[in-house]
């Protein structure tokens, strides 16, 4: 017998069929009636059998299966892992979803770990199969849920975590990087870089800025974070806001008449920025230079300046967890002042009578 249960908003199925007990699993919904369906789908499926169903049939009914939202980005990076995992599968002989297991998985992995990047020419990070991972767990509990496996063959655990190395450039990285002749003599780059240091968005969301998101009377940039769609309202900074009017000044008309804030020639929002940053940080002599170490200085900056960790998290668009979690042990005056506030404080008590003089007391 199986039932339905609801776990937060989304649906789950558990119980047995035959007499055989299944792992609870997910059925990707939140309606009720949609989920009773699945239901109904999966008992019939398992009682009968599992479906016997090739891995590019698989794939190709998962992309394009309507209860797929993804992000266009995000899609695209699915497709790749599913593709690149479909070669594997191919070179190893391997048909039928059902074939697939954890060996499978691990070896893999293994795989990809000799993979370089197209254009850095770089191994995978340990991050990026987490990355794989996870798409290919969501993959394969689709594919539970179809019939088409009895068990998700992605066993590895804490996917969801991340490395959280905090690493602010320095202020010798920093002059480095603005005194760079190339950038210089870049005002869109000089732009962007700036950007980067006197707001701290993600690269996605610098990207993606409109044109419409600047407010140069209010000396403010309203924009909708990509990850976590929150909207924060950052002051220009009077370098940043300087470096903008000189990089606007020098637009051809295509790009004054595009809707993207940072834009090509043609107008077409400028998606190799990674690459841009990628060669200046080399230029610069910067080792693991990454642009979301943009990010890291801003938040680091600001708690340095005497700003609390709410204000960080508003600016950022994140929550005041992370930001503690992330930035605040990285930032000697938080644990200044931590020190002169306990020091600071006194109850009236009796006066110590041990002998020992305290560090902060002159003799």
């Amino acid at each position: 017998m199986l039932t339905t249960y609801k776990r937060g908003r989304v649906w789950w199925l558990r119980g047995s069929i035959a007499g055989r007990s299944f792992r609870p699993r997910s059925l990707d919904t939140q309606f009720r009636d949609v989920a009773a369906r699945r239901a109904a789908r999966f008992e019939l499926e398992t009682d009968a059998g599992l479906r016997n169903v090739s891995w590019p049939d698989f794939q190709a009914e998962f992309l394009t299966s309507q209860g797929l939202r993804l992000k266009p980005s995000s899609l695209k990076r699915y497709s790749f892992v599913l593709r690149r995992f479909g070669r594997f599968l191919a070179g190893g002989g391997i048909e039928s979803v059902q074939l697939i297991n954890a060996e499978i998985i691990n070896r893999f992995l293994l795989a990809r770990q000799s993979d370089l990047h197209p254009t850095r020419r770089r191994p995978i990070t340990p991050e990026g199969l987490k990355a794989d991972l996870r798409i290919l767990k969501r993959v394969f509990s689709v594919a539970r849920a179809a019939g088409c496996i009895r068990e998700n063959p992605v066993q590895q655990g804490n996917l969801s975590s991340r490395a959280g190395q905090t690493r602010p450039f320095d202020a010798t990285e920093i002059q480095r990087l603005l005194a760079d002749s190339r950038l210089q003599g870049d005002p869109r780059l000089r732009a962007q870089v700036l950007t980067f240091l006197y707001t701290g968005l993600r690269i996605s969301d610098v990207i993606g800025l409109e044109a419409g998101s600047l407010k140069p009377t209010e000396r403010v940039l309203v924009v909708r974070t990509e990850k976590r769609g929150k909207s924060v309202a950052l002051p220009l900074h009077p370098e940043l806001a300087c470096a903008l009017e000189g990089y606007q000044a020098r637009q051809n008309p295509a790009q004054r008449a595009s809707p993207w804030l940072f834009s090509t020639r043609s107008g077409k929002p400028v998606k190799n920025l990674a690459a841009y940053l990628h060669r200046l940080f080399v230029r610069c002599g910067i080792a693991g230079g990454h642009p979301h170490r943009f990010r890291d200085t801003f938040a680091v900056q600001l708690l340095a300046r005497g700003a609390s960790l709410y204000d960080v998290a508003k600016l950022l668009g994140t929550s005041v967890g992370v930001a503690e979690r992330h930035y605040a042990p990285y930032v000697e005056e938080l644990r200044e002042r931590g020190r002169r506030l306990i020091l600071g404080m006194e109850y009236r008590g009796r006066p110590c009578t041990t002998g020992v003089q305290s560090r902060t007391e002159k003799p």
